[in-house]
This record gives structure tokens, sequence and C-alpha cells, in this order.
């Protein structure tokens, strides 16, 4: 009788204790997270720390890179295109010019010459003479691409060296639209910076329960 009383006993308080174990659990199940990241160790929630910062961080990094490049790119190319300008100081009388010129003579209905077309094609060049000598070089970005044979554009040159050259207004566009690019790198840049910091602060505050 008292033995199987005894285990009656123990079958009791085992029904008990696992009715305190589920207990536990679904309260466990339940806590918040703040109350789960208080429950950490310190070590534990610099890791956790850690973890959120560097996925942040990754999420951010293609954008942070371009924005990089967009700085570099944007402040070297205004830096060449101010020196360039700086350099082109002695104004030229330049007509445009191509590589492929053909002329056609044009007969009258007596077989006389009675004029001739001039009919060329290609990319427009620019040809012009400083110290007596003919310099020649390519049209693109200082003549329109529809420009016609013996057009006459004022350029500037570089005295020390005549093969630089450049128009002042386009150098002056140039400039403006590479310290445009520069600084929609500088905002790229500070805004990737920016963001993983905030959200790794605002993380830590909503864990630790601090508004």
């Amino acid at each position: 009788m008292n033995n199987y009383q005894n285990q009656h006993d123990d079958m009791k308080n085992s029904v008990d204790y696992g009715r305190y174990d589920d207990q536990s659990g679904s309260d466990a199940d339940d806590r918040t997270p703040q109350e789960i990241y208080s429950n950490l160790t310190e070590k534990q929630q610099r890791s956790l720390n850690r973890f959120v910062g560097c996925f942040f961080w990754i999420a951010v990094l293609p954008f942070l890179l371009t924005g990089i490049v967009f700085v570099i790119v944007g402040t070297s190319q205004y830096i060449v295109s101010s020196n360039k300008e700086k350099n082109c100081t002695f104004p030229v009388q330049a007509v445009v010019t191509f590589d492929d010129v053909t002329e056609t003579d044009i007969y009258d209905k007596y077989g006389n010459v009675s004029g001739h077309t001039v009919s060329y094609s290609g990319p427009p060049r620019i040809k012009y003479t400083y110290n007596g000598r003919e310099y020649i070089k390519d049209g693109k970005g200082y003549v329109s691409d529809n420009a016609k044979l013996d057009d006459e554009v004022e350029i500037y040159i570089s005295p020390d060296d005549p093969e630089i050259i450049c128009i002042p207004a386009d150098m002056e566009k140039n400039k403006t639209d590479w310290r445009k690019f520069a600084i929609r790198g500088v905002i790229i840049t500070l805004v990737c910076i920016i963001v993983p910091v905030a959200r790794k602060i605002r993380f830590r505050k909503e864990l630790s329960g601090h508004n």
C-alpha cells in the first residue's frame, strides 16, 4: 500500500512539474525582444550589436563604393578641366575641315565648267595655325556634329603646348558638370555612412527599451 502511494505521489509530482515546465516555456515564447536582449550577457549583446552593424554595412556597401567613385572621378576631372582652362590663354581662329573632302565640277550644256560642288564626310576636325605651324585636331567636343566645311570657330590654346586647346564656355560647362558629379558622390557617401549608424543606434535603443 505504501509503495502504491509513493508511486502515485511521484506521478503527480511529475505531472505538476511538467505543467510548470510547459508554463515556463510558454512564458519564454511570449517574451518581447527587449526582454530577450536584456537576458543576454554583455558579451552576447556586443556580438549581436556587431552582427547587426555588419549587416547594415554590407547592405549599403555597393552604394557606398559608388559614391566614393563619383567623388574621385568628379574631383579629378574637375581639376583636369580647371588646369586646362588656366593653360589655354591664347585665342586662335580655327576653321572646320574634314578628312574626306571631294570637289566635283559642274558642266553647262556646252561642256564648260560652270562651277563645282564640294562634298565631305566623316567627323569634323578643326584646323588652326600658331607660329607658322598648322595643327589639325579632332573637333569632337569643340564643334557641333552638323558643322560645315570652312566654318570658323574661336578656340584658345596653350602657348607652351599649342596642341592643347579649349573653348572657355565649354570648359566652364564641363567644370560645372564634374562638380555636380562629385557633389552627388559626396551626398551618396554621407547617406551610406549615416544610415547604418543611425539604424544601429535605433536598433540598440529598441532592444534596450529606451525611446
